[in-house]
């Protein structure tokens, strides 16, 4: 018997979907805003996630 795990974007893609809401911004620490695990997600839920440009997401890495 396995334990259940809830993937935090897939909560976040459901709250984002039940407010009408399409093109969320990830805002977050370098890797996870450049790795697929969040932005990914969100787009399979059939979100527009955007992303900022590299030196907006170093300048967010740098202060998180």
């Amino acid at each position: 018997m396995g334990i259940p795990l809830l993937h935090v974007a897939d909560a976040t893609a459901q709250a984002i979907s039940a407010a009408g809401l399409q093109r969320p911004g990830l805002m977050a620490t370098a890797f996870s805003m450049e790795q697929d695990f969040h932005a990914g997600r969100l787009a399979a839920a059939g979100l527009e996630p955007l992303v900022p440009e590299a030196a907006e997401r170093a300048e967010n890495h740098r202060i998180i």
